[in-house]
């Protein structure tokens, strides 16, 4: 089969529901998505509905109408649990091993076009787990309503 355009989207952050591995990585069952649709019944996002979100999220079947694509949730052998990893399993590529950076926080002159062109500060900038910087940044985000800022470590 021949195609004209294929799209893959990734929406980093927007878990539909745990791994069965993720114990290895947090101590809580995790679906972001999910967990909107059930805070607010009346957050809808059609377009993703259409294209098989409503079947992954096990939405009522007015949601679920699938027409415009297929759809998947993956289940990643890559060692980790890292969005790099993923991105490259996705498109057929497998790591044994974890990325690892030496790096500590992004360099301050791009931190700094970021909080200009965005017209806001950030918490954090450091090279962290997602998780551990929602346990040591999320109270300091809920007072002041800044973005907390990190890119994921593999380590």
């Amino acid at each position: 089969m021949k195609y004209k355009k294929i799209i893959l989207l990734i929406l980093d952050g927007c878990g539909i529901g745990e791994q069965d591995d993720y114990l290895k990585f947090q101590n809580i069952q995790t679906n972001t998505v999910g967990n909107i649709y059930k805070k607010n019944p009346k957050f809808r996002l059609p377009f993703l509905e259409s294209m098989g979100l409503g079947q992954l999220l096990n939405l009522p079947s007015e949601t679920s109408n699938h027409i415009y694509s297929w759809y998947g949730k993956m289940k990643q052998q890559t060692l980790g649990n890292d969005t790099f990893a993923g991105v490259w399993e996705m498109l057929g590529i497998i790591f044994y091993t974890r990325f690892v950076s030496n790096m500590q926080s992004l360099d301050a002159t791009l931190i700094n076009k970021i909080k200009e062109e965005c017209e806001t500060s950030v918490i954090c900038n450091l090279y962290i787990s997602g998780y551990i910087a929602l346990d040591k940044y999320f109270q300091e985000h809920q007072r002041t309503k800044l973005p907390i800022f990190t890119f994921q470590t593999t380590e």
